[in-house]
């Protein structure tokens, strides 16, 4: 029996089509603009009809069986919002919105190269990170120390400028390490992005960093000679450095380690979000606001993207949303653990922020589920 060829990211990359495209594709994801302001992420929606227009090929099973969920969830979402209760004044704008966001889990059927879209969307938030860490070392920020970390005012320093400042502009260039660090072997890009990512003030990159950091002391433990992450291994160690040099100049005090750890926050939106689940459990609330519309007077967000699905449309249209997040079977084995670090970045994330209900965020999401072979071929030799 004549042996199989050597599986490689470079000779996965040479039999896709239009590569120029699609990653001009990923650049626009890593662009999350919206106009006049969220959700309207103009870029993103204009990227889905792009490459659903440009898609040709035909349906197969395996393609039918998601597009199937995709047409029950829209239903059920439909349903919860005749179902909601007449005071809660839910415009027809947002239920269409609401509604109809899940036909991007069917983006990933649009792209025949992913790997050349995760590039380019990588590229995007490499821009993004060096204006990020320009600016900070400009204006000063650094000078607060962790108080930079602490205090609202000093924490919004990119509010102004950035799109989606902080948590989810830092989560894609967390994402973006990553990928980096992953799948295409940057090193010094994979730490320009996470020192950004520290710069925005979020946490997120908090769960990136330790996620890779056991991935890689498993792989090492396992491989004692896979010197590939070493690299890795260095750029965390580095923002791992510029973060103390942060600290030095302020000193470790009871005000950072609490911003570190705080969830009271969490725990009053959970609380009353859940509340309202069990007021209509199977069908939800529609397409409701978190915010003084329905009593709760915090801060005006789900922050969880399995609460957002199951307080709106209710349980059912969770499971089916549950469904649509699994990666196609053997992936695991397929992309290893590496694959499996960058997709629980994503899964684990969404349970403290709505991620997944961000459009950039569940597009690129589905398009990595759908590329377990490149995380695979990334550490095998050229």
């Amino acid at each position: 029996m004549p042996a199989q060829p050597t599986v490689t990211a470079r000779s996965i990359e040479q039999r896709r089509p239009d590569t120029l495209l699609v990653m001009s594709f990923g650049f626009l994801l890593g662009m999350p603009i919206a106009i006049p302001a969220p959700p309207m992420y103009v870029l993103a929606f204009l990227t889905f009809i792009l490459a659903a227009f440009w898609y040709r090929n035909a349906l197969t099973i395996a393609d039918m069986l998601p597009e199937a969920g995709v047409v029950v969830l829209i239903a059920l979402a439909v349903l919860s919002n005749l179902l909601a209760q007449p005071y809660q004044n839910i415009d027809a704008a947002r239920i269409f919105t609401t509604s109809f966001y899940f036909l991007l889990f069917l983006f990933s059927r649009c792209i025949p190269d992913r790997r050349s879209l995760l590039l380019g969307f990588c590229n995007a938030m490499v821009i993004w990170a060096l204006l990020i860490i320009v600016l900070a070392a400009t204006s000063g920020v650094h000078e607060h120390g962790l108080l930079l970390f602490v205090v609202p005012e000093f924490r919004l320093w990119g509010s102004s400028i950035f799109p989606d400042w902080p948590n989810y502009l830092a989560f894609m260039l967390a994402l973006a390490f990553l990928l980096k660090a992953i799948v295409f072997r940057h090193g010094i890009q994979a730490f320009v992005l996470l020192f950004a990512a520290v710069l925005t003030t979020s946490r997120t990159p908090v769960l990136a960093i330790l996620l890779l950091v056991l991935c890689t002391v498993w792989m090492q433990f396992l491989r004692p000679r896979a010197d590939r992450v070493l690299l890795t291994a260095g750029a965390i160690a580095l923002a791992l450095a510029s973060l103390f040099l942060l600290a030095a100049k302020a000193g470790i005090n009871e005000e950072f380690l609490a911003r570190m750890l705080l969830f009271s926050d969490r725990d009053q939106i959970f609380d009353f979000a859940f509340d309202l689940f069990q007021q209509a459990p199977w069908f939800g609330h529609g397409s409701i606001l978190l915010d003084d519309s329905v009593g709760f007077d915090g801060h005006a967000s789900f922050h969880n993207s399995y609460l957002d699905i199951l307080v709106r449309h209710g349980v059912f249209a969770l499971l089916v949303f549950l469904l649509l997040l699994r990666p196609p079977p053997g992936s695991f084995r397929t992309g290893g653990l590496y694959f499996a670090v960058t997709v629980s970045f994503f899964l684990v994330g969404s349970i403290f922020q709505n991620f997944l209900k961000h459009p950039h965020i569940l597009m690129l999401y589905v398009v990595v589920i759908h590329s377990s072979e490149y995380f695979r071929a990334s550490h095998q030799p050229d």
